[in-house]
């Protein structure tokens, strides 16, 4: 008897850079996750009602303006549904949004694609409940990847 493949996690990729957004895409496409795309927040509400993500990739920085609405009301976005939220970050990146209590991953930008595949498999798969502390909950061992990117990348 066959055995029977998981669906592939939702993703959606909420970015104003056009590139990035084709370009993760296809990576997590490739690695045969489900991906959607939205250039704003109102096509990322759109995505959303259309399919609930388990992840949502958010670059720092959508339509030159940090993305507050996202981190201060994601229910406007994504009802009672609680998505993971990993966030893009580059050097400009205030800490209010790397630290904030809903974000559960902050990835630095320049990174590697294994570890952008890796996070986002890893908070599709196993995630706790949202806390109201802040930091990133990750395995240890992907925990000290991210930080090892992250001092590449400074």
């Amino acid at each position: 008897m066959p055995s029977q493949e998981p669906s592939p996690a939702h993703v959606l990729i909420v970015s104003d850079d056009g590139l990035l957004r084709e370009l993760v895409a296809e990576l997590l496409t490739c690695e045969r996750f489900s991906v959607a795309e939205a250039g704003d927040l109102v096509a990322a509400a759109e995505r959303a009602r259309e399919r609930v993500p388990r992840v949502v990739l958010l670059d720092a920085i959508v339509d030159g303006a940090l993305a507050w609405p996202v981190l201060e009301d994601p229910a406007a976005l994504f009802g009672d549904a609680s998505p993971a939220l990993v966030v893009l970050a580059g050097a400009g990146t205030p800490a209010e949004v790397r630290s904030h209590h809903l974000v559960d991953c902050t990835l630095p930008q320049p990174l590697t694609s294994e570890v952008l595949v890796g996070v986002i498999r890893h908070q599709a798969t196993w995630r706790p409940r949202r806390q109201v502390q802040s930091g990133t909950r990750l395995r240890p061992e992907l925990a000290e990847t991210v930080e090892i990117e992250k001092k590449r990348a400074q």
